[in-house]
């Protein structure tokens, strides 16, 4: 597809996430350094130096800033309660999110009152898919609070050796592709919802049949461009087994993968046609 959908969570985080390591980068970098420091991206101990640096200057942080980092945190935190066992490297960015958080909070700019939203009228057909919460800035507000984070236990992320370096790899990568599935799946159970509870309304008469048809359909056509999307950047998540492989994986994939260099997306295949 030439362009995303621009909804969903896996859309929200990474503009959230985008968007913070953007200003972290320009916010620490000289001038001088600024095109050298925007080639390539940048590694987990480069980030949290920046945010250290920023911290020691006490420059101030953008509300803006701030709310999309929180953002992050959040839907970081709910895909590591979707799962008995985060894995380690979900875990650890998630800290360092949070780590970066508990430095920055304090030099936060005041906050300017935002006007008032408009008023989303689900009955309008033009408005279906604005109507749908799949779309809202609140991410699982009826999720439970994150507990405290533990500043002094924080380990500051460092350069991997080169030997350590293909498993980092590695790592970040599962890491990265499980969190991409459990957004999508979670997209997927929540625009369920949608449908389900539209079709309640119908049937108490708080809706009508033209209103729950549209929130149906437009539910139906966000789910495919949701899992084309999802295709395009993992050809190899083409069903939901495939997607239960990996979301699924209890420390297997890492080790075998590595031990055997067998590619991730053929080792969920072989799980996927042994079961």
């Amino acid at each position: 597809m030439g362009r995303h959908s621009e909804c969903g969570r896996w859309y929200r985080y990474k503009t959230a996430t985008n968007a913070v390591v953007a200003w972290l980068k320009r916010s620490s970098v000289g001038k001088a350094k600024k095109a050298k420091a925007s080639a390539g991206e940048w590694t987990t101990p480069m980030i949290w130096a920046a945010a250290v640096k920023i911290a020691d200057k006490a420059m101030p942080v953008p509300a803006s800033i701030m709310r999309q980092l929180t953002r992050s945190i959040r839907l970081r935190w709910l895909s590591s309660q979707a799962v008995s066992e985060p894995d380690e490297g979900h875990v650890h960015f998630l800290d360092l999110l949070r780590a970066i958080k508990a430095k920055l909070e304090p030099l936060v700019e005041a906050r300017q009152p935002s006007p008032a939203a408009p008023v989303v009228d689900a009955t309008n057909l033009s408005n279906t898919f604005d109507a749908l919460s799949v779309d809202d800035d609140d991410d699982d507000t009826d999720a439970p609070d994150m507990p405290a984070f533990d500043v002094a236990a924080f380990v500051p992320p460092v350069e991997p050796t080169r030997a350590e370096a293909s498993r980092a790899k590695l790592l970040a990568r599962i890491d990265a592709e499980k969190f991409r599935a459990w957004c999508f799946v979670s997209d997927m159970d929540e625009l369920m919802g949608e449908v389900k509870a539209v079709w309640r309304d119908f049937k108490q008469g708080k809706t009508t049949l033209v209103a729950a048809t549209a929130v149906t359909n437009a539910c139906v056509k966000l789910v495919g461009t949701l899992s084309s999307e999802l295709q395009v950047e993992h050809p190899y998540l083409k069903t939901l087994d495939e997607i239960a492989v990996l979301l699924g994986d209890h420390g297997m994939l890492e080790p075998i993968t590595l031990q055997y260099n067998v590619p991730l997306e053929r080792m969920v295949e072989v799980i996927v046609l042994s079961r």
